[in-house]
């Protein structure tokens, strides 16, 4: 609709006795229509609702109503918060240029919102003191309908993992520091919502070294040994006298020392080690300390 307006000027106008015409042109709003980031969202995310169509000039008044209430917002796109399942959204534009005329039209959206899974994990981070096997628990989540599984950034890891596509998942780390995630995604409507969290597995690999031995053939303490060290990458273990002779070197895990040096037992005293070792590839701080030797 075209709406033209004649104005008639007074005879003294501008001095000019002359009658003259004025002639407006303003476009009536041809349609409304609702924009939506989305008809389906999940309920983690934020809906952006926009009012389109043409001729609604720059000064346009919009009024909202989701179901029957009405909104404050009364700009071209808002953001309402709390929708519902079902909600029904509808906007009316009122179309101002000059004061000369207003109209008035509507539309309706229908919005539907799918509940995103909520995963929950028992522990957020689990320390071992060694390799041993553990359990990834993911039971407590909200996963009606979801599909999940456990995945890791030791990716030759989590192939292998027994109950990867479950809840409760058992694993035995190869690193010192391993990430494990679980996540779930809920599909409906063509709309996949999603939701995750991860647990940092962490292996406090300590490794106890004697203080002392005795090897005086009881078979108890009769050798100097130090356990775990098979997790190790390399290590290499020199035990010295207090005037800096090498007495003997370890760097397999077979041999440990049984208190002697070229073949005669070494007498009564305290020795001084130096261990070094390689753990998941690099390079550790060397361990040093005394050790006593008694018969």
């Amino acid at each position: 609709v075209r709406i033209v307006m004649i104005t008639s000027a007074p005879d003294d106008a501008c001095n000019n006795p002359s009658d003259f015409a004025v002639v407006g042109v303003f476009d009536t709003p041809q349609d409304v229509t609702i924009g939506l980031s989305s008809l389906v969202i999940c309920d983690t995310e934020k809906l952006i609702v926009s009012a389109g169509g043409e001729n609604h000039g720059s000064l346009a008044y919009y009024t909202w109503m989701i179901n029957v209430s009405f909104l404050t917002d009364t700009v071209s796109s808002i953001s309402p918060v709390n929708d519902k399942d079902g909600d029904t959204i509808s906007v009316s534009v009122l179309s101002s240029e000059m004061c000369v005329k207003y109209d008035t039209a509507s539309t309706i959206g229908y919005v539907t919102v799918i509940p995103t899974p909520d995963v929950v994990l028992a522990e957020k981070e689990i320390i071992l003191t060694s390799y041993d096997e553990v359990t990834l628990d993911a039971s407590n989540s909200e996963l009606s309908g979801a599909t999940y599984s456990w995945t890791s950034n030791d990716t030759t890891l989590y192939e292998v993992m027994v109950g990867r596509f479950m809840t409760k998942a058992m694993v035995t780390p190869q690193l010192t520091e391993t990430k494990f995630y679980f996540t779930a995604s809920r599909t409906e409507l063509g709309k996949t919502c999603y939701d995750g969290d991860s647990v940092l597995v962490l292996v406090d690999y300590s490794f106890e070294i004697p203080n002392a031995f005795s090897p005086n053939g009881d078979d108890l303490n009769d050798i100097f040994q130090i356990d775990n060290l098979d997790k190790l990458d390399r290590f290499k273990l020199q035990i010295f006298n207090r005037w800096g002779t090498l007495l003997f070197e370890q760097t397999n895990l077979t041999d440990f020392w049984d208190g002697t040096y070229n073949g005669s037992p070494v007498p009564v005293a305290t020795y001084y080690y130096v261990f070094e070792y390689e753990l998941d590839g690099e390079k550790q701080e060397p361990k040093k300390d005394f050790i006593s030797l008694i018969r």
